[in-house]
């Protein structure tokens, strides 16, 4: 039930918006590509387990590959 509960919470719209809005500014020094998004999201929101559980952290990555990646 944990998990479930970490799992909504990280896929709720202000907690997408800050990730993606931290994963963009480290996009954004790599050139801001395509690659360098994915890059990020993959790098960043693995480390992202450190800081919340990892349930939500490949949730939140997962959410952020959806909308740049799986829409081309």
């Amino acid at each position: 039930m944990f998990v479930v509960v970490i799992m909504v919470l990280a896929s709720t719209r202000p907690i997408l918006k800050l990730a993606e809005a931290s994963m963009a500014k480290v996009a954004n020094l790599f050139g801001g590509s395509l690659f360098a998004w994915w890059f990020t999201i993959l790098a960043l929101g693995s480390v992202l387990g450190s800081f919340i559980t990892e349930p939500g952290a490949m949730t939140i990555s997962s959410l952020l590959l959806a909308k740049k990646f799986y829409d081309l």
